[in-house]
């Protein structure tokens, strides 16, 4: 009878070298390049709701700064119209005529 176990190791030793070649190229690298694709997506999206958030806070400070023009132009007109009753005001009484 012959020896099969040095032949059955070998066959072994080859068997699993080819099978974890198989697994690894055929599972695990696909495997990991799904995941780091899928990683690589999540963070995108995670920075593009970052950026809408940005982008409300963004035109809130717009509309306060449109509003606080507003304002300004307001209180602007209403010291030019102060001014000008004032100028009236002392036109007349210079001129002692009764308001």
């Amino acid at each position: 009878m012959c020896d099969l176990n040095p032949l059955i190791q070998k066959l072994n030793f080859l068997l699993n070298f080819l099978f974890k070649d198989l697994v690894e190229h055929r599972w695990n690298i696909p495997m990991q390049q799904s995941r780091e694709s899928c990683k690589q997506v999540i963070d995108d999206v995670e920075k593009a709701i970052w950026r809408e958030e940005g982008q409300k806070h963004l035109f809130e400070a717009k509309r306060e700064n449109v509003d606080l023009q507003l304002e300004a132009a307001y209180r602007q007109r209403m010291a030019d119209v102060h001014q000008a009753v004032k100028k009236r005001l002392v036109r007349f009484l210079r001129l002692d005529v009764p308001i």
